[in-house]
């Protein structure tokens, strides 16, 4: 089907010819250049580029904000926008780099996908739906952040909402109930809780709760976020059930249900959350790829894990962990023969120097430095 649409695509670019892709490529060009300077640290031009009245109009829709909190708003908008923009980030030592791995335009809309690197192999994906004018600028619309688990839009709405959590905002924002006078009290203390960053008042609050009320979207984003501000281990794992049992097949949770899936060795749920990914995001990724080659390989499927590897490698010939993933894949289903081509691609394209002692630091590489493949292929060099 992807081959179809593929074919048809093009087929229409030949047919309107060399312009409409020109002004494709402007148009992605453009993008990065503002991804670019973000990677420097510079907001000025992603900030310039968000089209405010329809990003506003995203967050007002079927809320209830206070006029005050509306009005604050609005008159700190681009650093309230930079500030939560910066806070849906994983924690890293290192710089966090972003690289656009896919862009679509159609006429006046067009759509981005955005991988975020971190230290310690973690990443974030951003899609950015983008609208462009008649003059080619582009506009940012709005962005799903398969990080944080939300739309942009719907995370600053709802921090405005419960920045004054009265009554009627309770009940317009939790929909799963008709709620009590009692209940709606409760979960008005709740958000409170979130406004505050009041983790053990949040937790006190929510254990009380009637569990119809524990099940509602909302409140089950709002105790995965709360329990990872707490650094409690037990309350995020309950919570990360509370994501699986109650927002089922969700792509944007699935990022977050693959990392936790990996951590408890549940390597075909793991892959299972990284195929809703690929999906949701519309592109095979080389991370996704590599991630999914790891979890094959844990569970000692490695000509499954060489096929994703492969996809990985085919998918971006330019990803270090890659050929990093297809180099422990090959050297742990034994193909001492086979893991030549990865070495060579990552001490020549990478500059790795992968001689014994760094192999014997890799726990899957250490068998390798004495097998007469490597011997011979060390000497050839």
């Amino acid at each position: 089907m992807r081959s179809v649409v593929a074919f048809l695509a093009l087929s229409l670019a030949i047919a309107v010819g060399t312009p409409a892709l020109a002004a494709d490529a402007e148009a992605r060009a453009q993008f990065e250049r503002i991804i670019d300077e973000l990677n420097d640290n510079s907001f000025k031009s992603f900030l310039a580029s968000i089209s405010r009245p329809a990003m506003l109009e995203r967050i007002y829709a079927r809320r209830i904000i206070a006029t005050p909190v509306r009005d604050g708003f609005e008159r700190d908008f681009a650093n309230v926008v930079q500030s939560m923009y910066t806070e849906s980030f994983p924690r890293s030592d290192t710089d966090i780099i972003g690289k656009v791995v896919a862009f679509e335009q159609t006429g006046g809309s067009g759509r981005a996908v955005v991988r975020f690197s971190a230290g310690g192999y973690r990443y974030s994906y951003h899609v950015y739906e983008l609208a462009v004018a008649g003059d080619g600028r582009l506009a940012i619309v709005d962005w799903a952040d398969h990080y944080a688990g939300s739309r942009f839009s719907d995370a600053v709405g709802n921090s405005l909402a419960m920045a004054m959590p009265g009554k009627p905002v309770v009940r317009q924002m939790v929909t799963i109930v008709e709620l009590s006078e009692g209940q709606a009290f409760q979960v008005g203390e709740l958000f409170k809780a979130v406004r505050d960053r009041k983790t053990q008042r949040y937790f006190q609050i929510h254990d009380d709760l009637d569990e119809v009320l524990r099940k509602d979207e909302l409140i089950v984003r709002l105790t995965a976020q709360m329990a990872i501000l707490s650094n409690d281990r037990a309350r995020y794992e309950q919570a990360i059930e509370g994501i699986r049992s109650y927002l089922p097949a969700d792509p944007l949770q699935s990022l977050t249900l693959a990392t936790y899936d990996i951590g408890k060795r549940r390597f075909e749920d793991a892959i299972a959350e990284l195929d809703r990914l690929g999906q949701a995001l519309g592109v095979v990724d080389g991370v996704i790829e590599s991630f999914k080659a790891s979890a094959a390989m844990a569970l000692g499927e490695f000509e499954r894990a060489e096929s994703l590897a492969l996809q990985a490698t085919a998918a971006e010939p330019t990803l270090e962990l890659a050929w990093w993933t297809l180099l422990r894949v090959r050297t742990a289903a034994g193909d001492y023969s086979g893991a030549l081509e990865p070495l060579a691609r990552l001490a020549d394209d990478f500059g790795q120097d992968l001689g014994p002692e760094r192999l014997a630091k890799d726990r899957f590489l250490g068998v390798l430095a004495s097998q007469q493949a490597y011997i011979d292929w060390r000497a050839s060099r």
